[in-house]
């Protein structure tokens, strides 16, 4: 997939953009030209984040910092986003966290906490967007999910259960704008090398008493090709869907996971 500058005049809002997944997001539309707002929790990440990126695309990116569950917030910062570089053409809902413990051992306030960032988090940021995109003569967006919201694993059930309603509401948006210019799919990754499976490896080594190598192998396990799922493959995948040809494409689940078999 080549690089082509195919999206010069689409203004991408990218959630959690400032490190892993969302930072390889970033530097993928960058790339091909999009103006960007990335936005997270922590500024100094965002900070240092668009200093690294600045270099592919000379004053196209601005940070906003927000927390997705906050409704206030994400609109402040839709609003400053748009005041900037026009409105939002593509949205990418990557902010998010995880959480691992057995079933038994998850409070409620724990499954709240996973709602309100992968859910209500996408809701918000999608209704805040939406208006405006309808105007426009396309836009994309995109959920990014995880294996988890298609296939069973243990001790994340809090995660897990968030992460099914989230590709739910993906495709009942998309079903609501499919008479639209507007896409929604989600982008599935298996484990991916980022600061979320580095959570998930200090939860393995405590639980299971693994050296860091033992529980890596348990972790790469799940992908029969032996590996963690690097973030610009993720990247990829969601680069290709913002693509103006992939009209065609929506309400639709997207694997990023080598051979590991999601049903």
């Amino acid at each position: 997939m080549a690089n082509s500058g195919s999206l010069q005049g689409q203004h991408a809002w990218i959630t959690g953009g400032g490190s892993g997944i969302g930072y390889a997001i970033a530097a993928a539309l960058l790339r091909d030209g999009a103006k960007l707002t990335i936005s997270g929790r922590r500024s100094d990440v965002l900070a240092s984040a668009a200093q690294r990126l600045n270099a592919l695309n000379p004053g196209g990116i601005a940070c906003e910092t927000m927390d997705v569950a906050d409704l206030a917030q994400v609109q402040l910062a839709a609003q400053s986003a748009k005041a900037r570089f026009g409105p939002v053409s593509i949205l990418v809902n990557n902010a998010g966290s995880a959480h691992s413990a057995k079933f038994a051992d998850t409070t409620a306030a724990k499954f709240t906490e996973m709602y309100a960032v992968h859910v209500l988090g996408a809701v918000q940021t999608m209704q805040a967007v939406l208006p405006d995109m309808q105007k426009l003569p396309q836009g994309r967006i995109i959920n990014i999910c995880s294996t988890a919201a298609i296939k069973p694993y243990k001790t994340i059930s809090a995660y897990s259960a968030a992460k099914h309603a989230l590709l739910g509401l993906t495709r009942t948006v998309a079903l609501e704008y499919a008479a639209t210019g507007i896409t929604v799919n989600a982008v599935c990754p298996g484990y991916t090398e980022t600061g979320i499976a580095e959570q998930a490896l200090e939860n393995l080594m405590q639980a299971k008493q693994l050296t860091r190598n033992q529980a890596q192998a348990v972790l790469a396990a799940a992908n029969p090709q032996g590996r963690l799922i690097q973030p610009e493959e993720v990247a990829e995948m969601v680069r290709w869907l913002c693509q103006p040809s992939q009209q065609a494409y929506s309400g639709q689940v997207f694997p990023v996971c080598g051979a590991e078999w999601t049903g």
